[in-house]
């Protein structure tokens, strides 16, 4: 089977609020007999502006490589396995000296290899597959570890394509939106990227500002005090059963004033 040409793209966002520092690193076969191992790919980052901790992407990254390359094991699901080991060794030993460790870290190792992919992670990550135009969640996780235990692998298919980032991207983009980016051009993806972030960030604000509004109308009007949860949860059961209705009245309004200035003749219901 002929191996399929794979293309990656980094893409790094960044923030006035740094409360994190974020690492990638691209590892590529050097010579001929590490060609089968195929490709090695790492995402590391340190939460809560862990000062002491800002060197653990780089030794990690720089520990699986070593070890992912060290050509004594020919095959790469094997030489994958060595290189979790041996950076769980390594973790093992800095969590002696930072306890609760596990909160402050994220990591996420991928090989590819031969048409096929394996990835294994710690903490927390945002891993997508765009598949026939349907966005699949493979493998995000909000769960604290101190060591890369299970490992996740699979084919990789023509057309496929993947996004692994930081929990933050969940933050900033909804599954749709992810969706849009990896369905666009890789250099229109920077683009797709900022125009979306805009348009949701404004409809984060304008959220937020319409659930202020709820919680002050039940705290002045019916003397009940709820929560910000509570009045989202209220939002959200609006706009699903009734806000088709507004929509519709509105383009019937529209209609209406269209039709009398220049025949126009259409509807579109929900």
């Amino acid at each position: 089977m002929k191996e399929h040409n794979i293309k990656i793209r980094e893409l790094i966002l960044t923030s006035d609020k740094k409360t994190f520092s974020c690492e990638t690193f691209v590892y590529e076969p050097s010579n001929i007999e590490e060609e089968s191992l195929g490709n090695l790919y790492i995402v590391g980052w340190v939460k809560s502006q862990k000062k002491d901790l800002e060197f653990l992407p780089n030794l990690i990254a720089s520990i699986a490589k070593r070890e992912f390359y060290k050509l004594s094991d020919k095959d790469p699901e094997t030489s994958f396995e060595n290189c979790l080991k041996k950076a769980n060794a390594a973790l093992l030993d800095i969590s002696r000296e930072h306890k609760n460790l596990r909160r402050h870290i994220s990591f996420c190792i991928l090989n590819t290899s031969k048409n096929k992919m394996r990835f294994s992670q710690i903490g927390e990550h945002f891993i997508y597959l765009l598949k026939n135009e349907v966005v699949l969640d493979i493998g995000s996780s909000k769960e604290s570890k101190n060591r890369f235990s299970a490992v996740i692998s699979g084919d990789i298919n023509v057309g496929d394509k993947y996004i692994f980032g930081t929990s933050k991207l969940g933050d900033l983009f909804s599954k749709k939106s992810i969706g849009r980016v990896l369905d666009d051009k890789i250099e229109k993806q920077a683009e797709t990227i900022n125009r979306i972030y805009e348009a949701e960030s404004k409809e984060k604000e304008n959220k937020e500002e319409i659930i202020l509004k709820i919680k002050t109308h039940f705290r002045d009007e019916l003397n009940q005090e709820i929560g910000g949860f509570d009045a989202e949860f209220l939002l959200d059961f609006f706009v699903k059963e009734i806000g088709h209705y507004f929509y519709n009245q509105a383009l019937t309004d529209v209609h209406a004033l269209l039709g009398k200035t220049n025949g126009f003749d259409g509807r579109y219901d929900l």
